[in-house]
C-alpha cells in the first residue's frame, strides 16, 4: 500500500503519464480543425474522395462528435482507476505514525482519542467518500456522452439535452458535496431526492415548452445552475492539500464562465441571431469546451490516480471536526480592534 500522504507525482510529471498521453490527439485534432477552418479550409479540401459526404457536416457537428468520443473514452478509463486506503482491520506501522500525527493536531478528530476503532472507521468513511466522488465523476461523463449523442444526431428537441445538461450539473454539485460536507453516511435515497428535483423541473419545462418566453426562462436557469455547480466544484478541489498548479484552476473557472453562452446557441431564434453567427459561435464553444474538458480530465484523474484526493479528504476531515471551536478560541485569545482606511 502506498503511504497515505504520498502526494507524488507532481502535475508536470503526471502530464507524461499513460493516462494523459491518449488525450493529446483529441486536443491536437480540435486545434488543427479549428485553425484550418479559420483559415478558410474545409475537410473536403483534404479528403476529396469523400466529397459532399464530408461537406454536409458542419464544424459544430464535428466538434460535437469529438466530444462524444472523448466522453466515451473517459467513461471507459475512469472505472476502477482510483486510490483508496487499506481497509483491513489493522494498522500498518506507517498508518500508526500518521494517526499519531493527526492526534497531535489540537482540535482535530483524533486529538482526544487514541482508539484503533476510531481510526479504522475514519479510513472506511474516507474510502466511501472517494467511491462516491468517483461514481459521480463517471456519471458526469455518461451524461456528457448522451448529451453529445443527441447533439450529434441533431435531435429537434431542447428538453432532452437540457435535462442531460442539468443532470451533469447536478453531478458536479454532488462532487462539491463530497469534498465539503460529510456524505459518507448518506444513503442512496438521500441522493435520489435531488435527481427527482431535476426530473420535476424537466417535466415543468415540457409542460410549458409551448411558450418561447418560458423556454428562455428555463434555459437561463439551466445555464446559471451549470455555471454555479461547476464553479462550486472547482472551488472545492482547489485545496492546499491538493495543490493544483494555478493555471489548472484558472482554466477550469473559464469552463464555468462560458456556460451562459449555450443560451445564444439554444435560443438563437428567440434572440433573433443570424444563423451564420450562431453556427460560428456554436463551433467555437464546442471546440473550446472539448479542450477544457481535456484539462478537467487531467486534473481529476491526477487526484484520483495519485493519493492527492485521499490525502485531502483525510486532512480536511480531521481539520473540520472542531473548526468552530477553534475559531471561538481564536476570538478569546487574540485581541482585535476595529480600524478604517484613511
Amino acid at each position: 500500500m502506498s503511504k497515505i500522504n504520498n502526494i507524488d507525482p507532481p502535475f508536470e510529471k503526471w502530464m507524461k503519464s499513460k493516462y494523459v498521453l491518449p488525450t493529446i490527439p483529441f486536443g491536437l485534432l480540435t486545434l488543427v480543425i479549428g485553425i484550418l477552418n479559420f483559415a478558410g479550409y474545409r475537410l473536403g479540401d483534404f479528403l476529396p474522395k469523400l466529397g459532399d459526404s464530408v461537406e454536409q457536416f458542419s464544424l459544430s457537428q464535428i466538434f460535437s462528435f469529438l466530444n462524444l468520443i472523448f466522453a466515451l473514452f473517459v467513461v471507459l478509463v475512469s472505472v476502477n482507476k482510483f486510490k483508496i486506503s487499506n481497509e483491513k482491520d489493522e494498522n500498518t506501522d506507517a498508518e500508526k505514525d500518521y494517526f499519531k500525527y493527526l492526534s497531535l493536531k489540537k482540535g482535530s478528530l483524533f486529538s482526544e482519542t487514541n482508539s484503533k476503532e476510531d481510526w479504522l472507521n475514519f479510513k472506511k468513511s474516507v474510502n466511501k467518500t472517494v467511491h462516491q466522488f468517483t461514481w459521480f465523476w463517471v456519471l458526469i461523463w455518461v451524461s456528457y456522452f448522451l448529451l453529445y449523442f443527441l447533439l450529434t444526431v441533431d435531435l429537434n428537441s431542447r428538453i432532452f439535452p437540457t435535462f442531460l445538461n442539468n443532470m451533469g450539473s447536478l453531478m458536479f454539485v454532488f462532487l462539491f458535496m463530497t469534498m465539503t460536507v460529510s456524505t459518507s453516511k448518506m444513503k442512496w435515497y438521500s441522493w435520489i431526492k435531488f435527481v427527482l428535483i431535476i426530473f420535476s423541473i424537466s417535466f415543468l419545462e415540457y409542460l410549458f415548452s409551448g411558450n418561447e418566453r418560458n423556454q428562455i426562462y428555463f434555459g437561463v436557469l439551466s445555464g446559471l445552475f451549470g455555471g454555479l455547480a461547476f464553479a462550486a466544484f472547482v472551488g472545492s478541489i482547489d485545496s492546499k492539500f491538493v495543490n493544483f498548479p494555478i493555471w489548472i484552476i484558472m482554466t477550469l473557472y473559464l469552463y464555468a464562465a462560458i456556460q451562459p453562452f449555450y443560451l445564444m446557441i439554444e435560443y438563437h431564434v428567440q434572440l433573433k441571431l443570424e444563423l451564420s453567427l450562431v453556427e460560428e459561435i456554436k463551433s467555437i464553444i464546442f471546440g473550446l469546451v472539448l479542450l477544457l474538458k481535456i484539462v478537467m480530465y487531467w486534473a481529476v484523474t491526477w487526484i484520483l490516480r495519485t493519493n492527492r484526493l485521499l490525502y485531502a479528504i483525510f486532512e480536511e476531515g480531521s481539520l473540520n471536526y472542531q473548526r468552530e471551536i477553534n475559531f471561538q478560541n481564536f476570538n478569546t485569545l487574540v485581541e482585535t480592534t476595529e480600524s478604517k482606511l484613511n
